[in-house]
């Protein structure tokens, strides 16, 4: 939802340029300094055909805006891939509150997910009271692909030692008379691999492991030589 962007008035003081896709004219709420307009009074000028297409939108007035510095607004929803939140990624790490105003937590598979990817994409020596937290795929970004076997291998060997080390904090949490579930303990790894796209700039690393307590989990991290992106998945 994109909640009140304000909008371009073009030269015939008609069209109002938006600058994302809508993704459903039913969703269009249009307002001129703060007064909401009637639906009767606009029409929304795009072709539904091309809605998946990278563009704007124009919301046309029946009458034309008479004031001489107008404040149009258009609150709507547009395309996820557009998200201001999540930022395409359709998933957001945030604070939640649940009924009654307790706040989400993480527990047992969840929380080693997050566990487990903190371990990996945090920059190896970025965080200053825990040096030894990270790996080393931050460099591997922007590397000039030369070799895809000797790449795929240093990513591999980034992700094993990262599980290792975070396995070897479960231990020592343990060891220190911590409770912890088996559902936040680290199993087994059930396959480890490192991709190639069909962009030969994009690498994918999956990572399908277990929880103690036998569930399974799914994680992908596909490597742009722009940054990282997650996509994860319970069964």
């Amino acid at each position: 939802m994109i909640n009140w962007e304000a909008g371009q008035l073009q030269s015939d003081r008609k069209s109002v340029l938006f600058l994302k896709p809508i993704a459903t004219t039913a969703s269009l709420s249009v307002r001129i300094n703060n007064v909401l307009q009637d639906k009767s009074d606009y029409v929304v000028a795009v072709d539904m055909e091309k809605l998946s297409a990278d563009r704007p939108f124009f919301v046309v007035m029946h009458h034309k805006v008479k004031n001489y510095q107008p404040l149009i607004e258009a609150q709507y929803v547009t395309l996820s891939t557009f998200c201001r939140k999540c930022l395409g990624l359709n998933y957001v790490d945030d604070i939640e509150y649940m009924n009654g105003d307790d706040l989400r937590t993480c527990n047992n598979e969840e929380l080693l997910l997050q566990m487990m990817e903190k371990f990996i994409v945090t920059k190896s020596n970025s965080n200053p009271f825990h040096s030894w937290l990270g790996t080393g795929l931050h460099e591997l970004i922007g590397t000039k692909i030369t070799d895809n076997t000797v790449l795929t291998a240093r990513m591999t060997e980034q992700v094993n030692n990262a599980i290792e080390k975070l396995k070897n904090l479960q231990r020592q949490a343990q060891a220190s008379g911590r409770e912890m579930t088996p559902g936040e303990l680290f199993g087994d790894i059930k396959e480890l691999k490192v991709t190639q796209g069909t962009d030969p700039s994009i690498f994918t690393i999956t990572v399908r492991f277990t929880s103690q307590r036998g569930q399974q989990v799914a994680y992908e991290l596909p490597v742009y030589l722009a940054g990282f992106r997650r996509r994860v998945a319970f069964s």
